[in-house]
Order: structure tokens, then C-alpha cells, then sequence
């Protein structure tokens, strides 16, 4: 072989995209989505906190979409969600929110 032809290389410095879709809402839905996308190497990990605990989350990543249950953490009043991703190069991003609870 004398030439490998046509290549290309691509750096991913760009860390994941965090939205939030849906938020629980007092005495409706106690579901909380998130959107979680990444465009290149694709998500190593996630994790989500609601008052600094833990809150199991399911994700889809046909849909991009995570989607966890606040309402057997069983915690009231005033939440602070936290959400952290990150993709397989190590490129971190997050997003928090207060909501009322």
C-alpha cells in the first residue's frame, strides 16, 4: 500500500447539551425530564440531584431524553436540581434549577 488515502481527524471539545424539558409540578406530574445531547463521542455519564440526593434517572438515547421520579425522594418545599453530564473525552456541562415543590 503506498497511500492511505482520505482521512480526517476531529477533536471533541465541546461538552454535552443539558435542557430541561419538563419539570414536576406541586400536586400534577412528579416527573422531571431533561434533554442530554452530544453531538461527537457520545455520553460516558450522568447524574442528577434534587437537594443533594440522588435521584434515579432513565435514559433514552434515541430520544436524548432523561427521565427520573421525584416522588419517592419525598421531599417538599423549596427543590434544587442539579444536573451533571458527561461525554467519552471527558467534556463536562451542568444546569440547575430552583423549582416549588
Amino acid at each position: 500500500i503506498r497511500a492511505f488515502g482520505k482521512y480526517t481527524v476531529i477533536a471533541d471539545t465541546i461538552a454535552p447539551e443539558l435542557e430541561f424539558l419538563s419539570m414536576p409540578e406541586k400536586d400534577k406530574s412528579a416527573l422531571l425530564k431533561v434533554k442530554i445531547k452530544d453531538d461527537l463521542s457520545g455520553i460516558k455519564g450522568y447524574k442528577v440531584l434534587v437537594n443533594k440526593n440522588w435521584l434515579l434517572m432513565e435514559y433514552d438515547p434515541k430520544l436524548v431524553v432523561m427521565v427520573g421520579d421525584l416522588s419517592y425522594l419525598n421531599l417538599k418545599g423549596k427543590l434544587f436540581i442539579e444536573c451533571f453530564a458527561e461525554d467519552e473525552t471527558q467534556n463536562k456541562s451542568s444546569i440547575s434549577k430552583y423549582i416549588e415543590w
